[in-house]
């Protein structure tokens, strides 16, 4: 039997969510067409400006300001994104709830996973465990597509209780790890 205490925080739950919406397949194509729509209505009024005006001096300044609007507009993505995530946050927390326990423990048993925090006690069996990530902040055991156990660095001691953990994972889970 293995315990870990952790502290989750707003900036540890934004980062997983940031994660998981870099790594799925649907929030991949909803971030590529936020990127490519921008610069698709940006090219659209490029040709507009181009067959309704004839000063050509106008047509290339236009096609510059909204190029580099496109430009700009896919490199600010990913801020977007997680702009959009804090956002979220704060507005559950004006209800007063959070969408995460700040503070519990995760006992690993021979068969299941059993999270304990102050308002509830969950059990997962080990067969409904779908992919181990390890980051630079932290590891997420995925128990459904879009839930995961977060286990921040900070729940460590230091680098080598972490890596005692990994290696416990790694024993009971090999074929469920992604870099």
């Amino acid at each position: 039997m293995l315990e870990i205490q952790f502290h989750l925080t707003d900036n540890d739950y934004i980062t997983f969510n940031e994660y998981h919406m870099q790594h799925s397949s649907s929030y991949k194509k909803v971030l590529l067409f936020n990127k490519f729509f921008g610069s698709v209505v940006c090219l659209v009024l490029i040709v507009l400006f181009f067959i309704f005006s004839d000063d050509l001096l106008i047509i290339i300044t236009e096609a510059i300001v909204l190029g580099a609007l496109s430009i700009i507009m896919i490199m600010r993505a990913k801020n977007r994104m997680r702009r959009n995530i804090e956002k979220q946050i704060k507005a559950v927390k004006k209800d007063g709830r959070l969408p995460y326990e700040p503070d519990g423990k995760l006992v690993f048993t021979d068969e299941e996973i059993i999270e304990i925090t102050s308002d509830y006690e969950s059990r997962t069996n080990y067969s409904l465990i779908e992919k181990i990530c390890i980051t630079d902040e932290a590891v997420y055991i995925y128990t459904s597509s879009v839930q995961a156990c977060i286990i921040p660095n900070t729940s460590f001691q230091d680098e080598a209780e972490k890596e005692q953990f990994l290696t416990f994972l790694r024993t009971k889970f090999p074929e469920l790890f992604i870099n």
